[in-house]
């Protein structure tokens, strides 16, 4: 999937209103993508599964790689096994924003960047705003410098659980 723009996951979108079941995203190549939210894929409102995808070179203004809007039930987004590398925002999640909940787990998060200076964006692998249901972010690789504030992760309001992550 590649070369799109469209102001909602430039690559996919899914959301709550078109399905009602739980779909599977699998070992999918999405690049080259740019959208307003989610250049690579947006999530929103519905329980998935995203892995074994590579996500790389797409841009945003928020989530340049994958842009996820929680689930219906805590924990109902899962993103794992993917590789998100070489995306580019503007002001949050780099490489992947996470808004209320999801579950990330086994990902390699790496060389992706915010380019904006301000003071008020952040996450250049990842940003986690506004957490209010459980968030699980476990087992992944971070690698990434390039952000105004949390160069690899940025926490704002909520509660996650980050543990035996690789944070470069």
């Amino acid at each position: 999937v590649g070369g799109g723009y469209i102001p909602r996951g430039g690559g996919i979108y899914i959301a709550n209103s078109y399905l009602e079941n739980h779909p599977i995203v699998s070992m999918n190549k999405i690049l080259h993508n740019n959208a307003a939210n989610g250049g690579g894929m947006s999530i929103s409102g519905v329980n998935i599964e995203a892995r074994g995808n590579t996500i790389s070179e797409n841009f945003s203004l928020e989530g340049g790689g994958v842009r996820v809007y929680g689930g219906k039930e805590p924990n109902g987004i899962l993103v794992s096994n993917n590789i998100i590398i070489d995306n580019t925002v503007e002001s949050m999640g780099g490489g992947l924003l996470i808004i209320n909940s999801a579950t990330v787990l086994d990902n390699v998060i790496s060389n992706n960047k915010v380019e904006s200076n301000s003071e008020n964006v952040g996450g250049g692998g990842v940003c986690f705003l506004t957490c209010t249901m459980a968030l699980v972010f476990e087992n992944n690789i971070i690698t990434n410098k390039e952000a105004s504030a949390g160069g690899c992760i940025f926490c704002s309001k909520g509660s996650q659980t980050l543990s035996n992550n690789t944070i470069v």
